[in-house]
């Protein structure tokens, strides 16, 4: 049974809301530490949940303006036993 999409959905708008806020303006200094912790809380929360799944979460923090800047950060899961 998976993760209805819904909660999937409102994991991921509340760790972005914890971590970056939710009217912050991009900083390319600040986006390295907000994606490692929203790939880190969201992941956290995803396996909290308790599915026999594995995990991959993917973040782009992409600043929108003539001065592009651009941060990405990945992070997997999975059960080093039985995986």
């Amino acid at each position: 049974m998976a993760i209805p999409e819904e909660e999937v959905h409102m994991i991921i708008k509340q760790v972005l809301d914890e971590v970056v806020g939710p009217n912050a303006a991009y900083s390319h200094k600040d986006s390295v530490q907000w994606n490692q912790k929203a790939v880190e809380q969201i992941t956290k929360k995803l396996v909290g949940a308790g599915k026999p799944y594995k995990y991959v979460v993917t973040s782009s923090f992409l600043q929108i303006s003539s001065g592009s800047g651009l941060n990405v950060s990945t992070i997997s899961y999975w059960n080093k036993i039985t995986d």
